[in-house]
């Protein structure tokens, strides 16, 4: 058997079958020891059908730690070869302050060590994770220690047509075309070095103006769009709406609840952390969907918090992270005129 890892990318996702998560705590070492064994390994495991691979990771972290979070690592990926067939994994990385109870799954027990044990469940992978892990961790020691800052600054956008039902599609209103300018006034000495979009044309529109003052592409991330309510239109919002944010796992037939809305978010945020290090970035974002960023970060944050600013539009929440830990959130004003 001979292992190799590749830098990240370089191995198709769709190839991707196994997931390990390093965890530190405190700067020990967090392991795990299955049921059926007595030796210790790393969290991860299989990528189910269909899953995306972070999704699997973040899955994996839950269920063999009890460890909820959302700001992995990525570390490389890496080949298992074994007579002429291949497998693929993806190693991530992250650090927590809290340990957390097993939530009944196939792990026995988790234990914190201060070297990584010798009786290990897989050897002959770990001896490249390790070196592949210490490589990461000088870089990343060395490269955060003037502690570098990132904005983001997430745009929920300006005033829809509602007539318009179709939530892809909807445009904004003459007055809500007017109101982007704000945006871009506003945002005009933050020095945006990068922009993104929910791929719905209101949330676009309302950053355009934005990116053509700056002459810079809009990137479009699948993820941040808006949630589904479902596949037809609901009369009744406050009343929907007060039921997700009492149970965040409430959907209807063909809809999202508030949690998968969440994960997605809050997974694209750090994607795009990651690849804009120290800069200033700036987001077309949702309601919804902007609102369930701030409740992770946030947790007090409620339908009554929700429905205050149900009617800004445009709003304006800069989230502020030193190195990759949030650091806060705060308002950014428009002008009136």
């Amino acid at each position: 058997m001979h292992i190799k890892n590749h830098c990240t990318g370089h191995i198709d996702e769709a190839r991707l079958q196994f997931v390990v998560v390093c965890v530190k705590h405190n700067g020990q070492w967090l392991l795990v020891r299955h049921k059926d064994r007595a030796t210790w390994e790393m969290a991860g495991g299989h990528i189910d059908e269909g899953e995306r691979v972070l999704c699997a990771a973040l899955r994996e972290l839950y269920e063999e730690t009890g460890i909820l979070k959302m700001d992995l690592e990525t570390i490389c990926d890496y080949e298992v070869i074994d007579g002429s067939c291949s497998s693929f994994g993806r190693l991530f990385y992250t650090t927590v302050e809290e340990l957390c109870e097993l939530p009944g799954y196939e792990i026995a027990e988790v234990r914190l060590f201060d070297k990584f044990p010798p009786d290990s469940t897989y050897p002959d992978i770990y001896d490249i994770l390790l070196s592949c892990i210490g490589a990461y961790e000088n870089n990343r020691n060395g490269s955060l220690i003037d502690g570098v800052k990132t904005n983001i600054y997430f745009v929920r956008h300006a005033r829809p047509d509602f007539s318009i039902k179709d939530d892809m599609t909807r445009p904004l209103t003459e007055k809500g075309m007017t109101d982007t300018r704000k945006v871009t006034r506003v945002l005009s000495d933050k020095n945006i070095e990068a922009i993104y979009s929910s791929p719905f044309k209101r949330a676009y529109d309302t950053v355009k103006d934005l990116a053509d003052e700056n002459s810079l592409e809009i990137t479009i991330v699948e993820d941040f769009r808006e949630r589904k309510v479902d596949d037809v239109w609901v009369e009744d919002f406050n009343d929907f709406s007060r039921k997700q944010w009492e149970d965040f796992n409430f959907k209807l037939e063909c809809g999202e609840c508030l949690k998968e809305v969440q994960e997605r978010n809050v997974t694209a945020l750090y994607y795009i952390l990651k690849r804009n290090h120290g800069r200033n970035i700036a987001v077309g974002s949702h309601g919804t969907a902007l609102s369930t960023i701030i409740n992770y970060f946030n947790p007090d944050f409620g339908y009554d918090d929700f429905w205050s600013i149900v009617d800004k539009m445009p709003y304006i929440l800069c989230f502020k992270f030193t190195d990759m830990k949030f650091t806060g959130m705060e308002e950014v004003k428009l002008c009136k005129t």
